[in-house]
């Protein structure tokens, strides 16, 4: 039996690390790509909503009725609005969850006026999917300061009725954004965790007992082999 003697060297194991480094950069370049090319295509898809107006009304007791009503879309400070004075008027407008987040619903009555405000993606889906049905309910309680001069005029609830066109092409772009956006943000951590494996592999190497950090530089290994003595 001899001994064969062999010279290991920390450096030996850098072109391991590079190798990793490489693949670890590949991977999050490919991910950056795929992500910015989705958020792109995402973007330019929009719902178009077309509203027709109908006249408002409330209870049979009110002592006021409705005189009109309007509706206003936010689209990053961008207003895309309705006015209606319960005539058979029409608008279409643009909407996107992630832009249009924020839409205001103005009831004119003589001498005051309501509104209701939907904000958020979801409260937008609400407001889209109740209006489908061709008209908004509201009560004198969903308007809390002024609920008491409500119901001294005997208002106790509010109809107000628009037509609305597209609302499944919106309820269904609405859907794709909240899988994309969930998409996104599982690539994000996953750019994270890239980004961390590439930290751990840049960081100085720690001595810790019992590793090959703590040996010395050259290491002396020691290898069997066995000759056949036939």
């Amino acid at each position: 039996m001899h001994f064969i003697r062999q010279v290991i060297r920390p450096n030996d194991l850098a072109p391991a690390s590079a190798d990793i480094r490489r693949r670890l950069q590949e991977q999050r370049e490919l991910l950056q790509t795929r992500q910015s090319g989705e958020r792109d295509a995402e973007q330019s898809q929009w719902a178009m909503l077309t509203f027709t107006s109908q006249p408002a009304s409330a209870n049979r007791q009110a002592q006021v009725l409705p005189i009109g009503s309007r509706i206003s879309l936010d689209c990053q400070q961008q207003i895309q609005q309705i006015n209606s004075i319960n005539f058979n008027d029409s608008a279409t407008m643009r909407w996107h969850p992630q832009w249009c987040q924020r839409i205001k619903i103005d009831i004119d009555f003589p001498g005051f006026q309501l509104t209701q405000i939907y904000s958020g993606a979801e409260n937008m889906v609400r407001f889209i999917r109740a209006l489908s049905q061709g008209e908004l309910i509201f009560n004198a309680k969903d308007f809390t300061q002024q609920y008491t001069a409500l119901t001294s005029l005997g208002i106790k609830r509010i109809t107000v009725r628009y037509l609305l066109d597209g609302a499944p092409e919106a309820l269904s772009l609405y859907q794709h954004w909240s899988q994309q956006l969930k998409q996104q943000r599982d690539k994000q951590q996953l750019l994270q965790q890239l980004d961390q494996q590439l930290l751990n592999l840049n960081a100085p190497a720690v001595p810790v007992k019992g590793s090959l950090s703590s040996l010395p530089l050259e290491i002396t290994t020691l290898w069997y082999e066995i000759r056949n003595n036939s």
